[in-house]
């Protein structure tokens, strides 16, 4: 719940940020944050067991939707299972 409110968080300060000068995010970086949260929210519906996701959107950090960017890939990292150290 709470690496939801952080997204929702960040995708408000992302608007705020293009409200206030910052260079509006390419359709592409849009596509692929937005197809990482789909990619997430079907993986938590569909199993019961966790599985291992990729958690890491690449882009430049500079960007507006930098702060969003690293919260997906928590969000993923969270609810990814956690692999034993052998």
């Amino acid at each position: 719940m709470v690496a939801t409110e952080r997204i929702v968080d960040a995708t408000t300060a992302a608007r705020v940020r293009v409200n206030h000068g910052a260079q509006p995010p390419d359709e592409s970086e849009v596509a692929e944050v937005a197809r990482e949260l789909r990619e997430l929210a079907e993986g938590l519906r569909a199993s019961d067991t966790l599985v291992e996701v990729r958690a890491d959107l690449p882009g430049d950090d500079e960007r507006a939707l930098a702060p969003l960017r690293q919260e997906v890939a928590a969000a993923r990292a969270v609810a990814s299972p956690v692999t034993p150290r052998g």
